[in-house]
């Protein structure tokens, strides 16, 4: 086989199930390890107990975006931020961030303070 090929895929939403987390991540790593590969997130969208949500729409839109971007290189914003890294500093963790420009939070909180 000869060629690019682009592999456009939809990570599943967020579901209350106790390893979806991991799969999620798996999902996610595939980024690194397929090249060419992009990734429209979903884990804002969807109901907690049905992976098969019924609005598609949004969906289509974060694809087409992507599209637009990697394959046409339209100047879009084709995703928003995506976990890089992450570490424990002390009493902090520290976390990186791709497509983050703008990103920020409203106040730093200690490790501490969030249990």
């Amino acid at each position: 086989m000869e060629g690019k090929f682009t592999f456009y895929y939809v990570q599943l939403p967020s579901l209350e199930r106790p390893s979806w987390n991991y799969f999620r991540d798996a999902q996610r790593r595939l980024l690194s390890q397929v090249p060419g590969s992009y990734m429209a997130i979903t884990s804002d969208l969807g109901h907690p107990t049905d992976v098969h949500f019924p609005d598609k729409i949004p969906v289509g839109e974060r694809l087409a975006r992507l599209a637009l971007n990697k394959t046409y290189g339209r100047s879009i914003v084709a995703s928003g931020p995506l976990v890089k890294s992450a570490k424990m500093s002390g009493k902090y963790i520290r976390i990186d961030f791709n497509n983050s420009q703008g990103l920020n939070t409203l106040r730093r909180r200690r490790y501490r303070d969030l249990n």
